[in-house]
């Protein structure tokens, strides 16, 4: 985190990333979205369209069967053969024989679907079938012959024990011809061949998809395609089938199924219900995984196009904030160096235009201006230490000349005062040597005071120095002077003797 902090090219590279990588797993996860809503929708839809499609063709079926027996139960022969056997007349056990032969031969051929066909009395007994070893059993409390009494009437019977597998009852009363009156119950027995024919055609269904039926019990009636020998064998507890039995409706969406797989599904019940009296369930499922592939595919495509867009997107990004980067970690450390005082350093101006150019070329500017200020500085320093040697040179050549003028003036004035006790007149000339030596004195002693006061002022130098310069011409003149008074008193000596002799 810290080497995050402090980077500036690592922030750069992922500030490049974020920018180009958040959009693209935002409009990912959006597309993955809608993708998968979708295709789930669709495919709920299609699964409806197939489950409700194949329930209105076992209700075709089921009609078709029932028709056949409505058909059937329209035969003059068989309605007069029983009408007399109804009858008891001799001949019953014979017409018996015919009506099994008439079954079997004429009626049964008609529908290649049929397994068996039989007649029976209103006692519930079989009088007559296309299988005769069956003619006198007792199916009086059997569903189908209650019911078949008042109508068309389809069971769905789980066992049969000859067969050892579950077939479908369809019955249809029989009445005479001219009374109408009922007479007997005509029974049509199928297999579930027809019924799997119909659920087993898979077309569009894919790998894993199929179709079944589930009666009110909860068993599978039709072929499973993954479980063998599923049908009255395998019972099914999925959601669906839960709805249908205890609420009466059908359902859509994704759950487990009997294999407790996620699987995309519809349900439907309402028509075989309405239509055939049957408490079935049509559905229709196919796996989870498989449905939801296509959108499993995308979503692998956009990872792999984002991984790609990232590593593209690192590789500019590392040139871009290498570009931007370095010159500003350059020019960075450069700054840390004048900083810490060395303007000694060159800034490099590689002659970029953009901001990052501009400020090195700025920088580049001000070091330079400043190494060159630093220069004139420093010349005039020199320069300056130099006239400041020199002037303290000057100003201790002139104090010790105005120490040597202090003293020949201190010898002058000694040599005076002999000099009055003699001369009178030299007196005079002595007196105002005197004050001409006095003067020279005072004089002298500001000149020293100046030269400490310019020693220790020299920062006002340049106010001074014609002062000073004035001070020492004026100490010059007054040196001639005191050299021309000196001289006058070495001639007021000579000149002594000859006027004290006049006296």
């Amino acid at each position: 985190m810290n080497f995050i902090s402090k980077s500036l090219m690592t922030k750069l590279i992922l500030l490049f990333m974020a920018v180009s990588l958040v959009p693209v797993a935002i409009l990912g996860y959006l597309s993955y979205s809608s993708g998968k809503a979708v295709m789930r929708r669709q495919f709920i839809d299609s699964l409806t369209t197939i489950a409700d499609s194949r329930e209105v063709a076992i209700v075709l079926y089921l009609k078709g069967k029932g028709g056949r027996a409505l058909d059937f139960s329209s035969d003059g022969f068989i309605r007069d053969t029983l009408e007399k056997m109804h009858q008891k007349c001799p001949e019953a056990k014979q017409l018996g024989e015919e009506l099994n032969r008439h079954l079997l031969e004429n009626k049964k051929p008609l529908d290649p679907d049929c397994q068996e066909t039989f007649v029976l009395n209103l006692e519930g007994k079989v009088a007559a079938s296309s299988e005769k070893d069956h003619v006198g059993k007792d199916k009086s409390g059997d569903e189908y012959f209650v019911e078949g009494k008042k109508g068309i009437f389809t069971q769905l019977s789980y066992r049969q024990e000859r067969r050892g597998k579950g077939y479908i009852t369809i019955s249809a009363p029989l009445t005479t011809k001219t009374t109408k009156e009922l007479i007997g119950v005509i029974v049509n027995q199928y297999d579930l061949n027809g019924i799997n024919e119909i659920t087993t055609n898979r077309k569009g269904m894919g790998e894993t998809g199929e179709i079944y039926i589930v009666n009110k019990d909860g068993y599978m009636l039709t072929e499973s395609r993954f479980t063998p020998n599923a049908a009255l064998n395998l019972r099914v507890d999925s959601e669906p089938v839960r709805l249908c039995q205890g609420q009466d409706v059908t359902m859509t969406g994704i759950y487990p199924d009997y294999r407790g797989i996620p699987v995309v599904g519809a349900s439907m019940c309402d028509k075989l219900k309405k239509e055939s009296g049957l408490d079935w369930l049509v559905l229709a499922e196919i796996d989870d995984s498989e449905a939801f592939y296509p959108v499993k595919l995308l979503a692998l495509r956009i990872v792999l196009i984002g991984i790609s867009i990232g590593v593209a997107v690192a590789v500019i990004a590392y040139f871009v904030a290498r570009s931007i980067a370095y010159p500003v970690r350059r020019l960075s450390e450069q700054i840390v160096k004048v900083g810490n005082g060395d303007l000694t350093v060159t800034i490099l101006h590689d002659g970029r235009r953009d901001e990052v150019g501009v400020m090195t070329g700025m920088f580049h500017t001000m070091v330079s201006e400043i190494q060159g200020q630093i220069r004139e500085i420093m010349d005039a320093v020199n320069v300056l230490a130099s006239s400041s040697n020199q002037i303290v040179a000057t100003i201790a050549q002139l104090s010790a000349g105005s120490e040597e003028t202090a003293v020949a003036v201190t010898e002058t004035t000694s040599t005076v005062e002999e000099v009055k006790q003699t001369v009178h007149v030299a007196s005079q000339k002595v007196s105002q040597v005197s004050t001409l030596a006095q003067n020279a004195v005072q004089i002298s002693q500001n000149g020293a005071k100046l030269v400490y006061e310019t020693v220790d002022g020299i920062g006002r130098l340049r106010e001074q120095m014609e002062y000073i310069a004035e001070t020492i011409v004026s100490l010059s003149e007054r040196n001639q002077a005191i050299g021309e008074i000196i001289a006058t008193v070495d001639d007021g000596t000579v000149e002594s003797p000859g006027g004290k002799c006049r006296h």
